[in-house]
């Protein structure tokens, strides 16, 4: 299996020196120190090269060629060869406090986890994850840690119970220090490790590979967390206020992440030591760095929104995904400039003629961001696709004709009788797990739903407007136009009004595309390798906005009006300029607004122009 499938991206020694700059280890000869998932020792190895004793060097690995590797480079036998989250590792475990539990752990998907630990996999590594933590020494306080592991969702990747393992490991007093992709910061499923170190940790900083440079195969953007465990249980940490550093490609040298830095006469490593120590709060080029809440990783903080606590909710806005059919080669039909519809399916396979559109019970669906010009408002009609919605079974469905009847009978029974292409792979479209949910096979006599059938279609599924998931430049959103009656796919974000009102639809079309809301997307959206921005439900749910007051909501109802209709590029531009004055003047604080926007825009600017390059 490829480095991807089983997560397996070693850090190298760049990262590990870095890490290990960034943790700040007081009297590292003689600290004790494991990694838990220990790959071939590139955290052990950094941590030798800076004086740590060899023989306080403790590490476990799964991979057994990994692990004689490790043996090879460090020089001693404590490394052992079994599941770190397995009851077997729990005697080397228990052999030492830790004072410093480093690691990047491995980031592989739940779906995938059956490959590895069988059926129930989940369940499998839950239970070796209590078991493990229940037999370590007493002494150890494990309460949230042993909560977590009951607690932590079926959805979570491998990293989650990694995270919990480790956290509980660190000795009161030391250190833990993780490597993570920024994108893995921002998954609900998360939740646990927030709670694990707002209970017992104190972080002391994240730096951030916003370059993108740090793993090239993984392609993804690349997080270094330092926290320290709380001696004195009785105290609550403050993690409001973490120290985050970014650190640009220009930072980087042949040898080191951070060796084109200079900072106060100090260059290379120790300007980032440095950096790290004074907690500076600085922005150019090569580096920015500044206290920011923990949820909030950006380029250059907000400190007019820092206080507020208003979301998308309190504009009555709702966010979700668009419709995933788990089968669109078959519900997803092409209409022509005819009316007449088909797929590939339909005519190569089941060699049938393409039908009238006004015949079948067909909705008309927004699959991708190519099919959407450069207004903002898409209109049924301009939509390619037709969503294939039969809501009963078709030979109990006396509004088709007897010619389209037998249209979709032929249809449903090729599919039923052959597997099909579908994005590239064969497949037997009835037995796929997101469509055989919806029902059995045609030939089962007396049941009311068959697997052709899709569920009810929900708000999120026919929504007022829609945000590309995938986004090359600045974020836009979309008014879907034709009163909730056009579907959109599972490619976008949606976003629907509590209550049919079109004022606040369109207040909230001009909320959306404001500069303000892009660059909040810009700090919270998970970058992809080539630079895209990744706009997913949980991101916008996120955004903290200006106070839905009466007054900015009538004003950005008429330029969201104003903007739906807009043709030109000119027209666009002058409304995008009243929706950006209408909320500074709104979050403006301790600065004029036109600053503000100003400022606001700039940032825009280099971010996109960063994440681009």
């Amino acid at each position: 299996m490829s480095n991807k499938e089983i997560g397996q991206f070693f850090s190298g020694p760049r990262v590990s020196n870095l890490l290990v700059l960034a943790a700040e280890i007081t009297d590292i000869e003689s600290a004790y120190a494991i990694d838990p998932m220990v790959g071939q020792a590139d955290m052990l190895v950094a941590l030798q090269q800076h004086g740590a004793h060899t023989e306080r060097l403790y590490g476990i690995d799964i991979d057994g060629e990994a692990v004689e590797a490790a043996k090879a480079r460090l020089g001693n036998s404590n490394l052992l060869e079994c599941d770190a989250l397995s009851p077997s590792a729990t005697d080397l475990y228990s052999s030492h406090e830790w004072d410093l539990v480093i690691t990047n752990p491995p980031y592989v998907r739940y779906q995938t986890l059956d490959t590895f630990y069988g059926e129930n996999s989940v369940e499998t590594i839950r239970k070796r994850l209590i078991g493990t933590l229940e037999a370590l020494d007493a002494s150890r306080s494990k309460r949230p840690y042993l909560e977590a592991a009951r607690s932590y969702s079926g959805l979570s990747d491998l990293a989650v119970p990694c995270w919990i393992l480790c956290a509980c490991l660190v000795k009161p007093g030391g250190k833990l220090a993780m490597v993570l992709p920024d994108a893995w910061l921002k998954r609900e499923y998360a939740s646990v490790i927030y709670d694990v170190l707002n209970t017992d940790f104190t972080i002391d900083r994240i730096v951030i590979d916003e370059g993108r440079t740090w793993f090239p195969d993984a392609q993804v953007k690349t997080n270094l967390l330092i926290a320290t465990k709380r001696n004195d249980g009785r105290t609550t940490p403050d993690n409001t206020h973490v120290h985050h550093i970014g650190l640009s490609k220009w930072a980087v040298s042949e040898h080191s992440l951070s060796g084109a830095l200079a900072y106060k006469g100090h260059a290379g490593d120790e300007a980032f030591i440095d950096l790290c120590r004074n907690g500076a709060n600085i922005s150019n080029s090569f580096v920015w760095a500044r206290r920011e809440d923990l949820s909030r990783v950006s380029y250059a903080s907000c400190p007019e929104a820092e206080t507020r606590t208003v979301s998308l909710r309190d504009w009555r806005l709702n966010v979700g995904q668009g419709l995933r059919t788990g089968a669109n080669g078959f519900f997803y039909l092409m209409e022509d400039e005819d009316g007449r519809v088909s797929n590939s399916i339909w005519e190569n396979c089941a060699g049938l003629e393409p039908a009238n559109a006004c015949r079948l019970p067909l909705m008309p669906a927004l699959r991708y961001q190519d099919e959407i010009r450069d207004a903002y408002t898409v209109a049924a009609r301009e939509t390619g696709y037709r969503l294939l919605l039969i809501s009963k079974p078709i030979e109990n469905s006396p509004a088709l004709a007897e010619r389209e009847l037998t249209s979709l009978r032929k249809y449903i029974d090729y599919c039923e009788e052959h597997d099909v292409v579908q994005d590239g792979r064969r497949q037997y479209i009835p037995s796929l797990s997101a469509v055989r949910t919806n029902g059995p096979l045609s030939s089962t006599p007396d049941v009311d739903r068959y697997w052709y059938m899709l569920p009810a279609l929900k708000d999120r599924h026919l929504p007022d407007l829609v945000i590309p998931r995938i986004n090359g430049g600045v974020v836009r959103a979309y008014l879907l136009a034709g009163d909730r009656q056009v579907v959109a796919d599972a490619n976008f974000s949606t976003i629907w009004v509590s209550g049919k009102d079109c004022k606040m639809a369109h207040a909230a079309l001009a909320l959306l595309n404001s500069t303000y809301v892009r660059l909040e997307l810009e700090r919270h959206c998970s970058i992809l390798g080539g630079g895209a921005l990744k706009c997913e439900a949980v991101s916008l749910r996120k955004l903290k906005l200006p106070e839905p007051k009466s007054e900015l909501i009538e004003a950005l109802s008429r330029c969201g009006a104003e903007l739906a209709i807009a043709r030109t590029i000119d027209e666009a531009t002058a409304i995008q300029t009243s929706i950006d004055s209408d909320i500074a003047h709104v979050m403006a604080v301790n600065e004029q607004a036109s600053v503000l926007l100003a400022r606001w825009r700039e940032e825009l600017n280099i971010r996109v122009k960063l994440r681009s390059e």
